[in-house]
């Protein structure tokens, strides 16, 4: 076989080939081909005359001292009737960037040859974000920066009901409206310093430096970390994140208060997100119980087909359980 001389590398008879047609807007995201025998993978383009400008690149990663991906060192534009192929080895990350182009078609013919495997390295777990304790701030900044109705104990009820039933709930106009207009009015002026997060196989987006963010963003930040938030959580939640939430299905109070006191920690990111931004679904080294709260701001008039859904996969399922598109706020 011409390839398996040429690389000098025992491969199978057998090849896997398959078409891919990349339109306007199409994306393949970063990740490196590994499935078990794959060992060569090689593209043939059938495209127009294509330039820098019209995306759709092969980009190239390099990797960082754990192995992961961590920027894209080559750029290899589509030519017709030109091969492309590259091993496939557990840091052969790769992207194919977006389209931009909005009459061209990037078609080509692409696949894998298969032989022996090269060794994978131990997988590199993460480090943990820091977990942090709630902050000391009583009921009084509650009644500063949440919607009055939130406030009221019938209300409350009604909402950890529907929680309670669906283990998911929008809560429309959650801060008030004049806090709200500052917050996104100081988010949007302020030079707040942002940091890309990675690695690109898992995430992309910019994470704010919370040194850099203005008096009001860092008041709201506070809020959701303070202990009158934690109780307002439990309350609309039902979930022990307070020493003084009742559990109704819990007859220790003594050992709900410990529980509570132990495991009642918040971690989050202010987080900026444009065109190219993503998260990925990847196995996670850290799965844990926990309750997500997200705060979408500046989102006046989001449509579907703007992207930026969060969607929930449940564990070991392929099909989404929750669909989360923004709102406002």
């Amino acid at each position: 076989m011409w390839l398996s001389d040429l690389l000098d590398l025992e491969l199978e008879p057998t090849v896997d080939v398959s078409c891919a047609k990349y339109q306007h807007t199409d994306v393949l995201l970063c990740h490196d081909d590994e499935l078990e025998g794959r060992r060569v993978a090689f593209i043939l383009y059938l495209v127009p005359p294509w330039q820098p400008s019209d995306g759709g690149a092969l980009d190239l990663y390099s990797t960082d001292e754990h192995g992961q991906p961590a920027c894209v060192v080559k750029s290899l534009i589509p030519c017709w009737n030109s091969l492309v192929f590259f091993e496939v080895s557990p840091v052969s990350f790769h992207q194919v960037s977006e389209v931009v182009a909005e009459d061209k078609c990037r078609l080509s013919l692409s696949g894998w040859f298969h032989g022996p495997s090269l060794p994978r390295p131990p997988r590199y777990i993460e480090p943990v974000l820091p977990r942090q304790k709630h902050l000391p701030r009583d009921e009084s900044v509650l009644y500063e920066w949440v919607s009055d109705v939130y406030m009221n104990l019938e209300q409350q009820v009604r909402v950890q009901q529907e929680f309670e039933d669906s283990s998911e709930i929008r809560l429309p106009n959650f801060l008030k409206e004049e806090k709200l207009k500052e917050v996104i009015s100081a988010l949007q002026l302020a030079e707040i310093h942002w940091d890309r997060s990675g690695p690109p196989n898992k995430r992309c987006y910019e994470a704010a430096d919370l040194r850099s963010v203005p008096d009001s963003v860092r008041s709201c930040w506070e809020l959701f970390c303070s202990e009158a938030f934690f109780l307002l959580l439990s309350n609309l939640t039902g979930l022990k994140l307070h020493t003084l939430a009742n559990d109704p299905d819990s007859e220790d109070d003594e050992e709900d208060e410990e529980q509570a006191t132990s495991t009642a920690v918040c971690v989050g990111e202010i987080r900026r997100w444009t065109r190219g931004c993503y998260t990925l679904l990847h196995d996670s080294d850290n799965r844990e119980f926990a309750l997500d709260l997200l705060l979408t701001l500046g989102c006046s008039g989001w449509q579907q087909d703007f992207g930026g859904f969060t969607s929930y996969v449940a564990h070991g399922e392929d099909e989404e359980v929750s669909v989360l598109a923004h709102s406002s706020h």
